[in-house]
């Protein structure tokens, strides 16, 4: 009898998932990354023929730029509206580590928990900002299509923040604002540390 409640309540709560338009969101951030990653490919291939080698880039931004400050700007724009895409740190750790001497999946580890950490930043800065009227309804206003999608799917949609192309922090930092589980975020917030290795395993093979 419980297993057939169980049962129901997941086919009903799929069905709400499907109605109010999860899976589409989620097969159109599949179509755009794989779009992305065809111009990515696209125009390493172009580069890397006809310009200048993106290993040799990469070097030469590891030899002349402190690897503390990419770091620090790393965290930043992890914490701070996602500006930056990661993928491009993903990549700057391979001659990193060749650099330093180390396994470069210890460096794509530590971008990982990063963005992990900047996430938790952004929920905890969110709860600082519900505080404050005047910027929290700046914020809800200006993110309004990320609140709806908050308020109607919750964690589905932070882990699919957490592994597609969506402004990760943007997300946690309303989620931080709406007052979701702060215990939930710190389990849901695992899928960014298996992004960055998935991304990685792909971007090492390109570059």
């Amino acid at each position: 009898m419980l297993m057939k409640g169980f049962n129901r309540f997941t086919y009903l709560y799929y069905q709400y998932l499907k109605r109010t338009g999860l899976f589409r969101l989620l097969m159109r951030n599949i179509v755009n990354l794989t779009l992305i990653v065809i111009i990515l490919v696209v125009v390493v291939y172009l580069i890397e023929r006809y310009i200048i080698s993106t290993k040799e880039v990469f070097i030469h931004i590891v030899d002349n730029v402190e690897p503390l400050y990419v770091y620090l700007l790393f965290t930043l724009s992890e914490s701070f509206l996602g500006l930056i895409p990661p993928d491009l740190f993903i990549v700057w750790s391979e001659p990193q580590a060749i650099s330093f001497g180390i396994n470069k999946w210890w460096l794509v580890a530590l971008l990982a928990v990063l963005s992990y950490l900047g996430g938790l930043l952004s929920f905890l800065i969110g709860r600082k900002t519900a505080k404050i009227p005047v910027v929290n309804n700046w914020l809800l206003v200006k993110n309004q299509k990320i609140f709806i999608y908050l308020q109607k799917w919750g964690g589905f949609f932070i882990v699919t923040a957490a592994l597609f192309p969506l402004p990760y922090s943007m997300v946690t930092l309303l989620a931080g604002m709406t007052s979701y589980p702060i215990r939930w975020l710190l389990v849901l917030g695992i899928f960014r540390i298996v992004r960055f290795f998935v991304y990685a395993i792909f971007l090492f093979y390109i570059f």
